[in-house]
């Protein structure tokens, strides 16, 4: 039996759906905290050093987040697609973080 078929998939799916949401919530406020450190007028070269590089560490988070979002979407094209066997567990019973070692 495959352990991703029935409703134990899609339960899996969704957990994994608001893993991604989550983080994409949490990856929003650390960018809104690099944009208020880069608001902060400072004047010494080391101020502006880490403005910098904070900037830098922004961009790469801005396209982090668009990641998490394509694979947000990914995931979720994918539910309708795992069919239904009325089960609510996952194969041999079991809950997806059992099924599958180091399931977040």
């Amino acid at each position: 039996m495959d352990p991703w078929s029935g409703a134990g998939a899609q339960e899996a799916v969704g957990h994994l759906v608001s893993r991604l949401a989550g983080c994409s919530v949490r990856v929003e406020q650390v960018l809104a905290g690099c944009r208020d450190i880069q608001l902060l007028e400072w004047q010494s070269p080391a101020g502006q050093a880490y403005r910098e590089a904070v900037s830098v560490q922004a961009a790469a988070l801005a396209q982090s987040l668009e990641r998490l979002a394509e694979a947000r979407a990914a995931v979720s094209r994918f539910v309708p697609e795992v069919p239904l066997s009325g089960s609510s567990t996952l194969a041999g019973g079991s809950l997806p973080g059992q099924a599958f070692p180091g399931w977040p």
